[in-house]
């Protein structure tokens, strides 16, 4: 998931993994996985209720990660796989 950068803080991501949500309900899953790779879309899957079950650090797995943009790195620092019953 990702929101164009002018569109960040209003909400948009929230409301995307929220219909998503009840999409997977209306059609009878019991739970949800989303594999997350920035910081924006883990904090808006943890508002969500989503936990995270696994996790990687891009630095320990990925030889060309030092030669990222700092910033980059700051935004993308780990893989993370959230779950979420519902």
């Amino acid at each position: 998931m990702s929101v164009r950068s002018d569109y960040g803080g209003k909400g948009l991501g929230k409301q995307l993994v929220e219909r998503s949500l009840q999409v997977a309900k209306e059609m009878g899953f019991g739970v949800v996985k989303s594999d997350l790779g920035s910081t924006f879309s883990r904090k808006i899957c943890e508002k969500c209720g989503f936990e995270p079950v696994f996790e990687i650090r891009y630095a320990d797995e990925f030889p060309l990660y030092d030669k990222m943009d700092e910033s980059a790195k700051q935004l993308h620092p780990t893989c993370t796989t959230m779950l979420k019953r519902i």
